[in-house]
């Protein structure tokens, strides 16, 4: 599959066509080779309101969010904030806890 996605990018398909679904789909199955690809050839990876961190969040690919977060996408921008708390308590050192009462 990836192939056929490489062959039809480097033969002049458009990498943001369906404003990056591509992305949003390999980031959706967890497919990290493809989505770098995708970056690597100008996807845009905050389109559809971070829809590719959050499908990647979603699907437990965490790999894929920690690669599109490194890359710059706004995790704080992801509409279902439980989905990316999940990702953070479950990946993330804590390093502060922060409360609101005394």
């Amino acid at each position: 599959r990836n192939e056929l996605v490489k062959w039809l990018i480097d033969h002049g398909a458009d990498v943001k066509s369906r404003d990056n679904n591509a992305i949003v789909q390999a980031s959706e199955h967890g497919n990290l080779d493809l989505v770098k690809y995708l970056v690597s050839k100008g996807a845009d990876i905050t389109a559809q309101e971070n829809a590719s961190a959050y499908c990647a969040s979603e699907h437990e690919r965490y790999e894929v969010v920690q690669y599109l977060y490194e890359q710059g996408a706004d995790l704080n921008g992801i509409a279902n904030k439980d989905v990316m708390m999940k990702y953070l308590l479950d990946h993330c050192d804590i390093k502060y806890t922060i409360s609101p009462y005394k």
